[in-house]
């Protein structure tokens, strides 16, 4: 009676492997399907289990994933067998599919004594910012480090990575039955790039040689030079225009003109007199000018001496008339 009934189980789960899919490309997880079963039977597991793998991911189902369980015990991927089985066995509990959930639970208490373990012992970086664990290329969460969690056995690749540290990684082996702990060392940082940066396109200012002050200051210069000799030729002129109304019909002291000449004569003296004075003046701001742009040019090939020279024309004026000078520092 108990040998009927465990052959009508078994004959039943074979019979309801092809699942019911009502999401996803249900026609192409039918046919992979399909082609992994016709595979297992011919024992070509390694080609079977990735056509069941797309048609689990295509249209999950309790059948599908049951045997994808049966071809990873036959590759001896135990922990991916095992995990398959209790998975549903859960799920075949929850739907209340009891001979499933039975016959799965069983197969996976069978592989359980045999798994294989590995453990990753982050402590020594787990402090680090932006820590990142991987366990073949799949992302290693917090709450899985220093846990004993089953893996497949062969050849897994464990990495770790942090900003500013160099990148770690190791390859280890996992034999049947197996249990290794992996501890992460200390990362090393990563080097300081002391290499100085290219230096940048900056505009230099043209050099300032003085040159073009000098001249400037020559030529204001010469212009007051000019303009005071011209005041002094109107000042002799209007000396003399002074003189010759004073002979004549004006009187030199209350400067009264008895005469429209002698009136004439006095206005073109006191007109010639007043431009003197304006040429006289002007003559000395500017030739005083002069002298301090080219006394404050900078020397050829030389920066310019801030703070040097600091001197201006100083002109001042009275009822008496005016004076000129220089005033400042060097």
């Amino acid at each position: 009676m108990n040998a009927r009934r465990v052959g009508f189980s078994i004959g039943f789960l074979v019979m309801t492997t092809a699942p019911l899919a009502f999401a996803g490309d249900t026609a192409a997880a039918q046919v992979l399907f399909s082609q992994g079963r016709k595979l297992m039977n011919e024992r070509k597991f390694s080609d079977a289990c990735p056509k069941l793998e797309e048609s689990e991911n295509l249209d999950p189902g309790m059948g599908t994933l049951y045997n994808l369980g049966d071809c990873y015990e036959h590759l001896g991927r135990t922990a991916s067998a095992w995990a398959a089985f209790d998975e549903v066995a859960t799920a075949a509990k929850d739907a209340s599919e009891v001979m499933r959930a039975q016959d799965a639970r069983a197969r996976a208490s069978k592989l359980l004594p045999l798994l294989s373990h590995l453990t990753i012992d982050a402590s020594a970086v787990k402090m680090l910012p932006s820590l990142k664990i991987t366990r073949d290329g799949s992302n290693v969460g917090a709450p899985e480090w220093s846990v004993s969690i089953p893996v497949d056995p062969g050849e897994r690749t464990i990495a770790a990575s942090a900003t500013g540290k160099k990148n770690w990684i190791t390859k280890i082996k996992i034999a049947p039955h197996d249990n290794q702990i992996v501890a992460i060392p200390i990362l090393e940082d990563e080097p300081v790039d002391v290499t100085a940066p290219p230096p940048q396109n900056v505009h230099e200012e043209p050099k300032n040689d003085g040159k073009t002050q000098r001249t400037l200051g020559l030529v204001v210069a010469g212009v007051g030079v000019a303009a005071l000799a011209t005041g002094v030729v109107l000042t002799l002129i209007s000396k003399g225009e002074e003189s010759k109304s004073n002979e004549g019909d004006c009187d030199a002291i209350t400067n009264v003109c008895k005469t429209a000449n002698g009136v004439s004569e006095r206005s073109t003296a006191q007109l010639e007199g007043n431009l003197a004075t304006v040429g006289i003046l002007g003559g000395l701001v500017l030739a005083g000018s002069g002298i301090v742009l080219w006394a404050t040019a900078p020397k050829a090939h030389a920066a310019p001496a801030v703070g040097k020279w600091n001197v201006v024309p100083d002109v001042a004026f009275d009822p008496r008339g005016a004076s000129f000078g220089l005033r400042g520092h060097w």
